[in-house]
């Protein structure tokens, strides 16, 4: 197919137009835009180009050809090679993620320069919950530090997490920073009602927070539990079921979100066995 480029990003990623078409589309492939100058016409084989990327609807085209104006074209292409790369890990990502975490990215390499640090709360949870995201997050701030002789800290890969998960998710980035903070305030009121650090015992953390974190799924689906140990829950773990009981009454002060007594034997269990580790 042949292409006219509008722009070259880096030596792997070239805004072009489609031959005899109107239409504009990044093209992402090892070497496409090496020695290309804009206005080129160029034939490229499909099997070279390992991703495209088009702009579908009228706001994304909008926002897109808005990012082009602002962003350095660097930065564009890092960003959209970091895409490619997680697209082949996760799946398809929202189209609207080429805008928001180029721009993310953008703002991050600024802010930095500026010496502005911005901690990230929610670090040890998204690390956690969204695993693969972080870890590609990981990559990106290793490939960006990289590329513009900059240092953004690992607090930025959490970021670049939210944004992936909110993009596999077909979600606003709001949201998922929303669920990612209720996480965090549920484990620090356990934290407080149970009066230990539960982050002393990683593995016993991480699998509290990921039943919570299936607890309330389930919850917001509206899937019921049946607890068939529910009985003997209450009988042998009393200490740790009142303890359930009292993040029962967080959840539904805080949140509105009323858990069932089943779903709650199921959080002592998780509970006992903190309350059973020797400090």
């Amino acid at each position: 197919m042949t292409y006219e480029i509008i722009k070259v990003m880096n030596n792997n990623v070239i805004l072009v137009r489609v031959e005899k078409s109107s239409e504009e589309c990044m093209l992402i492939g090892k070497g496409l835009g090496f020695g290309r100058r804009t206005g080129e016409v160029i034939t490229t084989e499909e099997d070279k180009i390992e991703k495209k990327y088009y702009a579908t609807d009228e706001s994304g085209k909008t926002s897109y050809i808005e990012l082009l104006k602002h962003v350095d074209r660097a930065v564009i292409g890092v960003g959209e090679e970091f895409i490619a790369e997680a697209e082949s890990v996760l799946g398809k990502l929202s189209e609207q993620v080429h805008v928001v975490l180029i721009d993310h990215i953008a703002f991050a390499i600024n802010r930095v320069r500026e010496d502005m640090v911005i901690d990230n709360p929610f670090l040890f949870e998204i690390r956690t919950l969204y695993p693969k995201e972080y870890e590609l997050g990981l990559k990106a701030v290793e490939r960006i530090n990289s590329e513009f002789m900059i240092y953004l800290p690992p607090d930025e890969a959490g970021f670049i997490a939210l944004h992936l998960y909110a993009a596999r998710k077909n979600s606003a980035v709001k949201d998922a920073v929303k669920q990612t903070r209720i996480m965090t305030e549920v484990m620090q009121y356990i934290e407080k009602i149970m009066k230990k650090d539960l982050k002393a015992d990683e593995y016993a953390y991480i699998r509290l927070l990921n039943h919570m974190r299936g607890a309330i799924d389930r919850y917001q689906k509206g899937i019921e539990t049946v607890n068939p140990l529910l009985k003997s829950i209450k009988s042998e773990m009393p200490i740790s079921y009142k303890l359930a009981k009292q993040v029962g009454q967080f959840l539904r002060q805080e949140f509105s979100w009323d858990f069932g007594e089943h779903e709650l034997g199921y959080l002592t269990i998780h509970i006992e066995r903190i309350r059973s580790i020797k400090e």
